[in-house]
């Protein structure tokens, strides 16, 4: 009685090992990512967003400023098109800025 017991535990474990190997390397498919899952009342919060609220924009830009030496004077001469007659704000982002002129 005793080899079979010990029989029917070997077997009973290979076999939850086995279904714990299975589960463990189970990738589901495309469509089966998709079932989502909640109440009737949430389906309506299940669609994808439309691309016009998703969309960013900005106001602003970054420019790169690659400065030339002139003597003891370094320059950087440049043309920046802007959409406004009425306002520009600019920034000066420099660890050196308090040797800067404008």
């Amino acid at each position: 009685k005793k080899e079979e017991m010990n029989k029917a535990l070997l077997v009973a474990f290979c076999v939850v090992l086995a279904v714990c190997l299975s589960l463990a390397v189970y990738v589901p498919s495309r469509e089966e990512r998709k079932q989502l899952q909640g109440p009737p009342s949430e389906f309506g919060q299940f669609v994808d967003p439309s691309p016009a609220d998703a969309a960013q924009s900005s106001d602003s830009a970054l420019i790169p400023v690659h400065l030339t030496q002139n003597g003891n004077v370094w320059e950087w001469t440049s043309t920046i098109n802007v959409d406004s007659t009425e306002e520009l704000s600019a920034a000066l982002l420099s660890p050196h800025r308090e040797h800067l002129e404008v």
